[in-house]
C-alpha cells in the first residue's frame, strides 16, 4: 500500500502561538455509530515519493539533499493537534518553516543533478500552499506526515 502525505499550514500569530491557517474550517465529524473524528481542509494530500524524499530523509527516496525529521512540534495548533493524534497510523511526522522551504528551493536551482532539478517543482508546489500573510517567512510553517 502507497503512503499518502498530509500537509497543514500554520501561521505565528501575535501572541507567539502557532494557529492553523485553515481553522475556520475545522469541524468535528460524526456518523452513527463511529466515534466522532476531526476534519479541516488540509494545505497539500498527494501520494508523492519524490516530494516525500525531499521532505523527510528516509521516507519515499531519499536524496542528499533531503530535510532531516524533526517530529510533531510541540507547540502545533490545536486543531492540526487533534488531526494527527487521530489520524490513521501516522508516521515521520515533521515541520519546515516557509523559510525552510524557501532555502532548499534555492539549493536545488545550483546543485548540478537531475533528481534535484526534477524535485524543484514539488517544492514549489508546498511553497504555493502558503496562504498569502504579511509576516516573515519564518512565521509560516508546514506541519506534516505521511500515513497509508
Amino acid at each position: 500500500m502507497a503512503n499518502t502525505i498530509t500537509v497543514y499550514t500554520e501561521t505565528l500569530d501575535q501572541s507567539m502561538q502557532w494557529s492553523a491557517d485553515m481553522a475556520h474550517s475545522y469541524l468535528m465529524a460524526s456518523a452513527p455509530g463511529n466515534q466522532d473524528w476531526p476534519e479541516m481542509a488540509v494545505a497539500y494530500d498527494d501520494r508523492n515519493p519524490a516530494l516525500f524524499g525531499v521532505l523527510s530523509m528516509g521516507v519515499g527516496m531519499s536524496y542528499p539533499f533531503s530535510f532531516v525529521g524533526r517530529d510533531f512540534p510541540t507547540n502545533a495548533s490545536k486543531e492540526v493537534t487533534q488531526l494527527y493524534l487521530h489520524a490513521d497510523a501516522p508516521h515521520n511526522p515533521s515541520f519546515l518553516t516557509k523559510d525552510d522551504l524557501e532555502g532548499k528551493l534555492g539549493e536545488l536551482m545550483i546543485i548540478p543533478d537531475q533528481k534535484a532539478l526534477a524535485c524543484r517543482a514539488h517544492v514549489q508546489e508546498i511553497l504555493r500552499s502558503f496562504p498569502t500573510r504579511d509576516v516573515p517567512s519564518e512565521h509560516q510553517r508546514i506541519v506534516f506526515w505521511f500515513g497509508i
